[in-house]
């Protein structure tokens, strides 16, 4: 795998996923609360840094996405194909590019990122449903971190559905990073 296979993604620079959607018709974002003790009470998206397995900035994207919001290690095997799936299925609604890219997702997103971890992560299966969909409440719900944050693990402490109207209203303690990512891919017209 090259990256002529991901023409429209950008090497070696950071990566992150935001993920939005309309539940119960309120626009949504998904964020997590900081684990980090410098930014303790911090709200964030998901991602981070290149590494250099990370072919381009949606591996990137990807790969810190899982550590973030799974809390899981997973294969540079499994991400490659992981992004391969997702430029096939056209599940990136939006891309932002601000010190690196960023990728709009909803829940339907992930989802399929969620469908996918199961089969290398059995452990995720109890929070898939009858109908083969995510619970994600519920797994939001139990998803609780307490350990220190460790190679890129247990950097979330928590996973919040927030509301955009409370995000403008700064209900949240936003990143400045992921307070930008919102307003060029939520806000700005």
């Amino acid at each position: 795998m090259e990256p002529n296979d991901f023409p429209k993604e950008a090497v070696g620079k950071a990566g992150g996923i935001l993920i939005s959607d309309t539940i119960n018709g309120d626009q949504v974002v998904f964020l997590g609360k900081s684990n980090i003790p410098k930014r303790a009470n911090e709200y964030e998206g998901f991602g981070g840094k290149w590494e250099p397995q990370d072919i381009t900035t949606l591996h990137t994207a990807l790969r810190e996405m899982i550590e973030e919001f799974f809390n899981l290690k997973t294969s540079t095997e499994f991400i490659n194909q992981l992004a391969l799936n997702i430029v096939n299925t056209n599940i990136i609604i939006k891309r932002v590019e601000l010190h690196g890219m960023s990728y709009l997702i909803n829940l339907a997103g992930l989802e399929l990122i969620f469908l996918q971890l199961v089969n290398v992560s059995p452990e995720l299966a109890k929070w898939k449903t009858p109908e083969n969909k995510f619970n994600y409440l519920q797994y939001m719900e139990e998803r609780v971190v307490t350990e220190m944050a460790s190679n890129g693990l247990n950097e979330i402490q928590s996973i919040h559905v927030c509301k955009l109207s409370d995000i403008r209203n700064r209900v949240y303690d936003l990143r400045w990073f992921t307070s930008r990512i919102i307003y060029e891919m939520l806000v700005k017209k």
